[in-house]
């Protein structure tokens, strides 16, 4: 049995009461990229053989982006252009490869590959 589970956090952001000071673009950018591999590889022989292999990946994590406080530029209005922006690549690939051999033989293969993502963009 093989069982990989990737569960990264992310988070790009100003500060809870925070002040910026800018007059021309602000961005904030959170990214992530996760990749859950998961092999399961068996071999059974004799009189009875029974072969088993049961894989699992599962890639879930949480990406956000947001801003909490504010942008100004002294006492003017700050930051002609404000961009907030998160993104996720994720991938969960699971393989499973069992082989028997025997005057009763038989087997069994289960694989399970799941992406759950959480991807948050928060304006102020």
């Amino acid at each position: 049995m093989a069982t990989v589970i990737h569960s990264a956090t992310v988070t790009a952001s100003t500060g809870s009461g925070s002040s910026v000071s800018a007059d021309g673009n602000v961005e904030i950018v959170a990214g992530s990229n996760e990749n859950a591999r998961a092999k399961a590889a068996g071999i059974a022989g004799g009189l009875v053989g029974i072969g088993a292999s049961v894989s699992s990946a599962t890639a879930s994590g949480t990406t956000s982006a947001h801003l909490d406080g504010s942008v100004a530029n002294g006492t003017d209005a700050g930051a002609t252009n404000v961009n907030i922006e998160a993104a996720a690549t994720n991938s969960a690939n699971a393989q499973s490869q069992a082989v028997a051999g025997g005057l009763f033989a038989g087997t069994l293969n289960d694989n399970l590959a799941m992406i759950l993502d959480q991807i948050k963009k928060l304006d102020a």
